[in-house]
């Protein structure tokens, strides 16, 4: 590719991210509205059984969902068999899965289990529907559609929401969240079957799934790896620290999935297909993979430092029974630090073919906790430091793979977003600052005042240590591709 190519292959990609931040950003509103309802309606106790809820289906669709959708987005060549089969057999595996949920309460004698029956039954019906949903993704993501994937998810999660706050304000508890995990399930169901236009057909075809078999074999270990790497933490908690440690940990970390969601979900959920594009060109692949890391840098420093430093103030405003949160999330926010760039490693590796190399990196990550949570894992503040230390000791594994898959330099991804960083610590000190001058109980006027404030000296830091930097990154986004604009 030519220099201008690589720039209309970057300004293509920042706008479907654009597209998708739009979305994200709407959904975290509607998502900060459902936290607010969790953390008022709901005890550490009760959020604890919907975990174990959590879990379990996460499991079960990253057994059989998952993995026989993503080769849709990796296969240059694909054809309709490809596609029906890959969905035929998630389908089934979705469907063995649902019987498996239905019948883990019944086979295994735990309290939290029991308590979880009712709820695990119905949300074990839905797995089929979300079958359906990662292979019509999968076809919109390759095609780089994200603007329709965003409309979709927006009015899913307007649905969603709207079900579920209702739901916990009239006392339904724990199936006010059912009920919203339905509706956005059926809702992206229909939405992605209208933007896409695919109609998924029952055939499975033997040398069609040969073909793909390597690519899902790795991708099913990625994603096994994955999840235990992913939910290790709260494992533990719901074994040793019961329904409220686990409480707590999980309303910690929906504080940082939040963040993660509206700062990071954009750039990861358009990495693969974009770098599967310019894979065979290495100076493509790496202008691309930087670009990325600075954009991600450039939102997502300020956004981790300053909600840390001011979650305290949050999680206080719905009484005592959430303090205990509070110190983990403000711990787990800190390893955005690590997140905001090594949340695309995995994403790279995938795009470029590497599909054995995220195994190792992931792995890793399994190692490290397996060796912490016995040392740490004793309280929900140690989990937390569990998932920092994590986040660091796997980080220069991943920049050595990085560099091997596409040659940037290990110097330039150490360096990407330095100064980002710098003010982002600048701007947290002086949140910090302010916080400490008001010195009054936490009150919602004193949060968004002392949001405004990081708002306002991130935005001068930056504009005194890096304009360069946001003058490009403002052009990237703007720049639309010369041969090819995405339909609306």
């Amino acid at each position: 590719m030519s220099n201008q190519a690589d720039q209309n292959m970057v300004g293509k990609v920042f706008n479907a991210i654009s597209w998708t931040a739009a979305g994200g950003a709407f959904q975290f509103f509607l998502s900060l509205l459902l936290f607010a309802g969790i953390a008022l309606y709901l005890s550490p106790e009760t959020l604890g059984v919907w975990g174990v809820c959590v879990l379990l289906v996460g499991f079960a669709e990253m057994l059989g969902v998952k993995p026989f959708s993503e080769v849709l987005q990796q296969r240059k060549d694909l054809s309709k068999t490809h596609i029906n089969t890959s969905f035929s057999v998630s389908f089934t595996l979705s469907i063995i899965m649902a019987a498996g949920l239905i019948a883990a309460p019944y086979l295994v004698a735990h309290d939290l289990l029991h308590k979880a029956a009712p709820y695990l039954s119905v949300l074990a019906l839905m797995l089929p529907v979300g079958a359906c949903n990662h292979t019509l993704h999968a076809l919109l993501a390759r095609d780089l559609k994200f603007a329709a994937a965003a409309k979709v998810s927006m009015l899913a999660t307007i649905l969603s929401g709207a079900a579920a706050i209702t739901g916990l304000a009239l006392g339904a508890g724990l199936w006010a969240l059912v009920m919203g995990d339905a509706a956005r399930r059926l809702t992206r169901l229909i939405g992605f079957y209208l933007a896409s236009r695919v109609f998924l057909h029952f055939t499975i075809n033997w040398s069609a799934l040969r073909q793909m078999t390597r690519f899902n074999r790795d991708s099913f270990a990625t994603y096994v790896l994955g999840y235990l790497d992913g939910e290790a933490p709260k494992w533990f908690a719901a074994i040793f620290l019961g329904a409220e440690g686990l409480g707590h940990f999980v309303l910690a970390e929906r504080a940082i999935g939040l963040l993660r969601k509206l700062v990071l979900s954009p750039f990861a959920s358009v990495t693969m297909a974009a770098v599967a594009r310019v894979q065979t060109d290495a100076n493509a692949l790496r202008h691309l993979i930087a670009s990325l890391y600075r954009g991600a840098a450039l939102i997502g420093y300020p956004a981790f430092i300053g909600a840390a430093v001011i979650v305290t103030d949050v999680a206080a405003l719905s009484g005592d029974k959430w303090i205990a949160a509070a110190l983990a999330a403000q711990i787990m926010l800190l390893s955005g630090i690590r997140t905001t760039t090594g949340a695309f490693n995995v994403a790279i590796l995938r795009g470029t073919g590497r599909t054995g190399a995220p195994i190792i990196l992931i792995f890793s990550g399994v190692i490290a906790y397996l060796i912490l949570l016995p040392l740490l894992g004793g309280t929900v503040t140690g989990l937390a430091l569990c998932v920092l230390l994590r986040s660091f000791l796997t980080w220069p594994l991943g920049m050595v793979m990085i560099k091997q898959a596409s040659g940037l330099s290990l110097l330039r991804q150490a360096s990407a977003g330095s100064i980002a960083l710098l003010c982002s610590v600048m701007m947290g000190a002086s949140v910090w600052g302010g916080a400490y001058m008001v010195d009054q109980p936490a009150t919602l006027a004193k949060i968004i005042l002392l949001a405004l404030l990081g708002v306002v000296a991130y935005g001068f830091y930056i504009f005194l240590l890096d304009r360069q930097q946001i003058s490009a990154f403002m052009r990237v986004i703007q720049r639309k591709s010369v041969d090819q604009k995405e339909p609306a």
